[in-house]
């Protein structure tokens, strides 16, 4: 009995050790699969996705298109002379808006706007905005953007409201431009809001 055991036991050993290799080789594959599918779902602003061309974010593409809610009603239509209307409903033109100009800042230029000139300046960092970042998903700093709105009139439930000089209203949002399973987007924030605007572009 000593003897079979003497003679089993390396036998065991060495079928346990290439079933421990087959399972890591299981696993690796599984990886593998898993990272494909990502890379296929998630796709950065310089990608490309089966049904659409190649796109690179600029003043000029951004004017050259109408830009629509994806998980609301929101439509932001801006002009290549920096001015824009946001409906708060893009379906009833005869609702609210915000109406005013606009400028955007993009990569560099945004993160130094929203860290020095914008009117959170004092409460944003590069580290917070690097805290920001998801390469996975297209969301890095070549991507990131700043929409500066400063609205001169305003229509709230039929109300109509005009400001000037100091009374105007200026707001930033900043966020990236990604390509992901949705298609090309801008995501944008306001700081201290948990709101998330997914703007997606709409060729005019």
């Amino acid at each position: 009995m000593i003897m079979l055991g003497l003679i089993i036991a390396p036998a065991l050993i060495k079928y346990m050790k290439k079933a421990e290799q087959a399972e890591q080789l299981a696993q690796q594959q599984a990886q593998q699969v898993m990272q494909q599918q990502s890379q296929q779902q998630t796709q950065t602003i310089t990608g490309s996705s089966p049904d659409s061309d190649d796109v690179t974010f600029s003043k000029d593409y951004f004017a050259a298109n109408n830009w629509v809610g994806v998980n609301d009603d929101a439509l932001i239509i801006p002009e290549s002379d920096g001015t824009f209307v946001w409906y708060r409903d893009g379906n009833d033109k005869d609702g609210d808006y915000y109406s005013g100009e606009y400028e955007l800042y993009m990569a560099d230029d945004a993160v130094e706007y929203l860290t020095t000139e914008s009117e959170v300046k004092d409460s944003v960092t590069e580290e917070d905005i690097k805290e920001l970042e998801a390469p996975e998903y297209g969301a890095t700093r070549d991507s990131f953007v700043c929409l500066v709105l400063t609205n001169n009139k305003e229509v709230y439930y039929g109300e109509e409201h005009t400001y000037e000089g100091d009374d105007r209203i200026t707001t930033t949002l900043y966020g990236y431009f990604v390509n992901d399973s949705q298609g090309y987007k801008l995501t944008l924030v306001k700081f201290d809001n948990p709101y998330e605007f997914n703007l997606s572009p709409e060729a005019k």
